[in-house]
């Protein structure tokens, strides 16, 4: 429970939160395809994915897109997000 808080923390600390429509954006890290990324369970992964899995509680093998409704790859907002495998 310790490191979620921690991640959780780090993770929100890194995004311009604004209405629930609207894109949340990555102010972190961000790769050379405009995607934002963070080190979690050891290892640097899409702050998309992150987002994802820290707010719907689920485990997302590596088969499984976490995709964009937006089109717009620095949004973090979970609304905007959705899987795909």
């Amino acid at each position: 429970m310790k490191n979620k808080i921690a991640i959780e923390k780090r993770l929100w600390s890194k995004v311009d939160i604004g209405p629930v429509e609207k894109c949340w954006l990555w102010k972190g890290a961000i790769d050379g395809m405009g995607y934002g990324y963070i080190q979690y369970n050891g290892r640097m992964q899409g702050a998309h994915r992150v987002v994802y899995v820290l707010t719907y509680g689920i485990t997302l093998d590596k088969s499984i897109y976490v995709l964009h409704k937006c089109d717009n790859p620095p949004c973090v907002n979970p609304n905007h997000l959705f899987w795909y495998s």
